[in-house]
């Protein structure tokens, strides 16, 4: 609870943790063996912006719901990041990109040859990337 980490063992048996917002209410209800249902996703578009003029910038913003206090845990967040990053290397041979934020530069794989073909130095990508997910107890149900 001090961490607010849970750890989560899925129907295949893949285990995947993470640690829950202290805007989630009612997590002290939850008990290691307690049967919960997760809707998590992930999602990525980039757009390529040739001869790219923009400032390198980034900008995230978050949204949550919460169920009432006193109620079985549950609850949604969401979270997206919009990056434009300047292209300041391109690899032929590993069909890479090398990406250059205001906090970080990365290097990104462009599996699609002909996608791959399109980018060159100076140009910019703009990504948003989405990730969110919503929980709640099952009712009594243990596992």
């Amino acid at each position: 609870m001090a961490t607010r980490q849970v750890t989560l063992k899925g129907p295949r048996g893949n285990v995947f943790a993470l640690t829950v917002d202290p805007q989630v209410r009612n997590l002290e209800q939850v008990k290691v063996g307690d049967q919960v249902v997760v809707r998590y996703f992930e999602a990525l578009s980039l757009t390529l912006k040739k001869d790219g003029k923009e400032l390198r910038s980034s900008t995230e913003q978050t949204d949550s719901v919460r169920t009432p206090e006193g109620d079985r845990p549950g609850g949604a967040v969401a979270r997206e990041v919009e990056v434009t990053a300047d292209v300041i290397a391109v690899n032929a041979k590993t069909q890479t990109v090398t990406l250059k934020g205001p906090k970080q530069i990365v290097d990104l794989k462009i599996p699609d040859k002909g996608q791959f073909k399109l980018v060159k130095v100076g140009d910019q990508i703009q990504a948003v990337y989405t990730r969110g997910g919503g929980r709640r107890r099952g009712a009594g149900q243990k596992k």
